[in-house]
């Protein structure tokens, strides 16, 4: 049965005198709700005491503090801060005896829970980053306490999406299977496992008790693709830590015989260097955490020290409290209703290991684009990171082909807008699926055209490779402006602003029904050793004004008829000795 209670609230530190009923509604991981109900008298005689209009109760701080009235030993003392959010005025039949005030309050965590906020960290740990949220809020309204948290290890990446920071706490909890939970006064990350717990005797402060259980599938294997190590991870739930004691066994035996076939789950986590211990760790926190779901003790109470998270004491078994109700009647009268998990397995029963942050694909700007591992990623920023100068940590880009030592590759520049996408959706784990033009970043010259017929890509030092549908050319064109045409009609043109040189190891080959090289100033053709020049039936050399042929050692022109013809004058001269010789010899 309910004990009297001496129970004193104050709201902006004025007691009131008097209340009609009040529960108080407190569970781990989320806001506490407490509900008051009292006479409009009572609400207008405690205004008019405080020289305030009864609008001024909302958003006032509101105190509750409960323990036993015999001050009993064995019993502990409740304390509640929170905040009016709202009232609610009930008009009644009966006069002043049924008209009503309804005022709802929670817990002052509700500041936190202001909207949705998007933000990003690099490399900062649980804690840090659990800091960080909540550095912006009033701490004489909400304090936060992170000194029994024991995740500071760094988390690469870390998104804060379209979530208020009270829903990314909660997620962040739950994800790392971290216990939260509001104590009345301050907002708790991690547990206390050296606390003082409550024994409950049926008969004295236990009113009623019963345990539940309730087999779940737990036959999972979980996976995840680590890119850096080039292979896929897993972890199977049967090679995890299992509670084997008391219910458990009988749970998880039931469990096994109710779920035979093994799950298959994807994680979509950070590719480092941890990734395969951070699986593991993972796979085993949800194992933990669905096998302690399975055995649930509730009872009723009258000690105000049933609080969460503490440790309770039921017949030689040890449970940690994971919900309150705490009910309150206008006589004094207090019980409360409570929920527990064995500490056989002390994990946080809401920890959810698959509770990432939800993002559809969004456009981005390139800010570092020289990936030092040499996998050709880049770092971006997303419109939303821009105000507080964050960026992505080093993430993959598509392309149409990526193979060992091969493929196609073609980064965006710094500075480039980029469609990003996410893996799985997952915030945490975006990709760049490729580029897109705007008003300050727009195609290349000469590629817009009504028919589309122009297809181009362009460096960023202005050579092109350029294809036209509509006479079928293809260009190719250097900064400089050398180019190579094929001009869709079967002809090439090799223009070069400078100089062309064609060099072969072994040999180089020109053939066609005619050869042309026109030289504005010479031709100059060397060969280390043998020089020939052959023709079918003719040769010619021709100069406009002087031919000269010189060999070191000996020149040979020979033929069946030869001929040498001066117009003028025909000289053959030697500074040694000038034979001519002949069957027969004619001179004149």
């Amino acid at each position: 049965m309910a004990i009297l209670s001496t129970t004193y609230i104050h709201i902006n530190g004025n007691q009131l005198p008097y209340y009609n009923s009040c529960s108080l509604h407190q569970e781990i991981g989320g806001h506490h709700i407490l509900n008051l109900t009292c006479l409009q008298e009572t609400i207008d005689f405690f205004c008019n005491n405080n020289n305030i209009e009864i609008h001024d109760l909302l958003a006032a701080i509101i105190t509750v503090e409960t323990k036993s009235f015999a001050d009993i030993d064995f019993h502990g003392t409740l304390k509640f801060k929170g905040i009016i959010t709202s009232l609610n005025h009930n008009k009644g039949l009966y006069g002043t005896d049924g008209n009503l005030v309804a005022i709802e309050a929670k817990s002052t965590t509700i500041i936190s829970d202001d909207g949705p906020h998007h933000t990003s960290f690099n490399d900062m740990s649980f804690v840090d980053i659990i800091e960080d949220n909540f550095s912006s809020y009033d701490t004489s309204k909400l304090k936060i306490n992170t000194k029994n948290s024991k995740l500071t290890e760094p988390l690469i990446y870390t998104v804060q999406y379209n979530e208020s920071c009270f829903a990314f706490a909660q997620r962040m909890a739950a994800r790392n299977g971290e216990w939260m939970y509001y104590n009345g006064e301050e907002l708790v990350f991690g547990i206390d496992t050296n606390t003082e717990e409550t024994e409950l005797k049926l008969g004295r402060d236990l009113q009623d008790y019963s345990t539940s259980l309730k087999p779940v599938a737990q036959n999972f294997k979980y996976f995840t693709n680590d890119y850096i190590a080039n292979d896929i991870h897993e972890a199977e739930s049967s090679a995890t830590t299992s509670a084997s004691e008391g219910h458990f066994t009988v749970v998880n035996d039931s469990s096994k015989d109710i779920y035979t076939k093994p799950t298959r789950i994807w994680l979509n986590i950070s590719d480092d260097s941890k990734s395969k211990s951070r699986l593991d760790k993972y796979a085993d926190l949800q194992q933990q955490s669905l096998q302690s779901n399975q055995v649930v003790v509730s009872g009723t109470s009258d000690n105000p020290g049933v609080m969460l998270a503490s440790t309770i004491k039921i017949s030689e078994s040890t449970y940690r409290v994971t919900k309150v109700i705490h009910s309150y009647s206008s006589n004094g009268e207090y019980e409360n209703y409570f929920e527990a998990a064995s500490t056989n397995v002390d994990v946080y029963p809401k920890t959810k290991i698959n509770a990432f942050p939800m993002a559809h694909s969004q456009t981005a700007k390139v800010i570092e684009n020289h990936d030092p591992e040499g996998m050709g990623r880049v770092k971006v920023q997303f419109p939303w990171q821009k105000p507080d100068g964050l960026t992505t940590p080093w993430i993959r880009s598509i392309s149409p082909s990526a193979s060992q030592g091969q493929g196609f590759f073609f980064i965006p520049e710094v500075d480039d807008e980029v469609l990003v996408d996410f893996e799985g959706g997952n915030a945490e784990a975006p990709f760049v699926m490729g580029g897109v033009y705007n008003s300050q970043s727009i195609p290349p010259d000469g590629s817009a055209n009504e028919n589309n017929h122009i297809k181009m890509l362009k460096t960023r030092s202005g050579s092109f490779f350029k294809l036209n549908d509509e006479d079928g050319s293809i260009t190719i064109q250097d900064k400089a402006g050398s180019s190579i045409v094929l001009d869709g009609s079967g002809n090439i043109q090799i223009t070069a602003v400078s100089n062309v040189s064609v060099t072969g190891p072994e040999s180089v080959s020109t053939s066609a029904d005619a050869v042309s090289t026109d030289a504005g100033t010479s031709i100059s053709q060397t060969s280390g050793k043998t020089y020939s020049v052959s023709s079918g039936e003719e040769a010619s050399i021709i100069a406009g004004k002087k031919v000269a042929v010189n060999g070191a050692t000996q020149v040979t022109v020979d033929s069946t008829d030869v001929a040498i013809t001066g117009t003028a004058k025909a000289t053959v001269s030697s500074s040694g000795t000038t034979a001519v010789e002949g069957t027969i010899i004619k001179l004149n």
